[in-house]
């Protein structure tokens, strides 16, 4: 079952067979953004550098935008961003529709729901651990993370909603962690 196919997730999908194409090449001494330095460890060359294009903000937290984070009036408070916060079980009827900041929110989509998380959470966790995934990870010395990310769309658009959902909470989640400790 296919569970997710919004644009973010297959981008990675697709970002993830190239890096893999890219270690085989580097692998076999053949043309690659990756090297093997003397202890046959692969890395990235320095003068490579990736970038998140997406036409639309990520669904989730970052869809979440206040009246004071938009500049033009005509745009009310979104609401329902169709990601839903996560409940420990999967009846619908328990969904909060209320726009929480900061949640982690399952994926919005037809049919049964899923434990799938929104494009904004998975952006925030791709952002911290880098784009590789686990078995990439494996052969990396280093994460594979991206430069920047790009939204182009005429839809309100708010660089502290995207900081709060993609960089804020890991960031917060962190030093809390950290306190805890």
């Amino acid at each position: 079952i296919l569970n997710d196919s919004h644009a973010e997730v297959l981008a990675r999908r697709g970002f993830i067979r190239y890096i893999y194409e890219q270690i085989e090449y580097a692998l076999k001494s053949e043309d690659s953004i990756f090297s093997l330095n003397e202890n046959k460890e692969i890395f990235l060359k320095p003068n490579i550098h990736f970038h998140f294009f997406s036409s639309h903000l990520p669904c989730g937290d970052a869809s979440i935008l206040k009246n004071s984070e938009i500049s033009v009036d005509e745009f009310p408070l979104v609401q329902n961003t169709g990601a839903k916060c996560i409940n420990d079980d999967l009846d619908s009827t328990n969904d909060r529709l209320d726009p929480l900041l900061g949640q982690v929110r399952r994926k919005p989509g037809r049919g049964d729901p899923t434990l799938s998380v929104s494009c904004s959470d998975k952006l925030a966790r791709w952002i911290r651990l880098g784009f590789q995934g686990a078995l990439i990870d494996i052969l990396l010395s280093r994460p594979l993370t991206v430069q920047t990310i790009i939204i182009a769309n005429d839809n309100p658009l708010c660089k502290d909603s995207l900081n709060r959902a993609l960089f804020d909470r890991a960031t917060s989640n962190v030093e809390n962690n950290d306190q805890n400790e």
